[in-house]
């Protein structure tokens, strides 16, 4: 086993600092003939327009499935092509109230970072453009960064030998941290170099190459376990 320089953000809200931060619209949870019901944590696309948002993706209480699975059509022809789309997915952009002093790279839980414009820009350059972000709709200086799905988890950071819902696709299957990957995987061209594994979307995974970036804004991080061939 090696451990690369991949690291997961983690949460570095400071001490006095008081925030909230809300969608108004997004896929509603699921309730499951098979399962019941149930919300992911993670997914969300900030970077769909406001104006393309209608009435029909608004928050809602958890709805049966057939009703989800209309709306989540319509939400289809609103984000990247084969972007991950599970309940409680949240689309456009955040209103983000902050109260004290913050970094310039705020990860309020280890799923949702904003960034500062600057920081925004320079990872956006860094990347070659593939890291983008829309500012929030309250603070217009303040971005919430897009979070594409990316590789999967090794299966040893599964902490739960049980199956996904057939009806559904719920995971109950939990998580081990720290996370680990197939060393292939991430190198491959298709992994973004900011990435939730689809797997996993509580975690924010970062490309070696950002992480300097964002560690000056005050970032901080987990380490991710790369895991080469025939590893376990």
């Amino acid at each position: 086993m090696t451990h690369s320089h991949w690291q997961a953000l983690q949460s570095n809200v400071p001490r006095g600092l008081e925030f909230s931060y809300d969608h108004e619209h997004g896929l509603p949870g699921l309730v499951c003939p098979s399962c019941g019901p149930w919300a992911s944590t993670g997914w969300g696309y900030p970077t769909v327009p406001l104006s393309e948002l209608g009435a029909e993706l608004r928050w809602t209480p958890p709805v049966p499935l057939a009703e989800y699975l209309a709306r989540r059509r319509l939400a289809e022809e609103l984000v990247p092509k084969g972007a991950v789309l599970q309940p409680a997915t949240t689309l456009g952009p955040a209103k983000l109230t902050l109260e004290g002093s913050a970094p310039e790279v705020l990860v309020l839980r280890s799923w949702i970072a904003f960034f500062r414009k600057g920081p925004f820009e320079r990872l956006h350059v860094a990347s070659g453009g593939r890291v983008k972000a829309a500012p929030t709709r309250t603070l217009a200086e303040w971005y919430e960064v897009e979070v594409p799905a990316g590789p999967h988890i090794h299966p040893s950071s599964f902490a739960r030998p049980e199956k996904v819902c057939e009806v559904c696709g719920r995971d109950p299957r939990g998580l081990k941290f720290p996370l680990a990957f197939n060393a292939a995987s991430l190198l491959e061209d298709s992994t973004p170099p900011i990435f939730r594994s689809v797997d996993a979307p509580t975690r924010i995974v970062v490309s070696p190459e950002l992480v300097p970036i964002l560690r000056e804004g005050g970032a901080v991080f987990e380490d991710v376990k790369v895991l080469g061939a025939g590893e376990a």
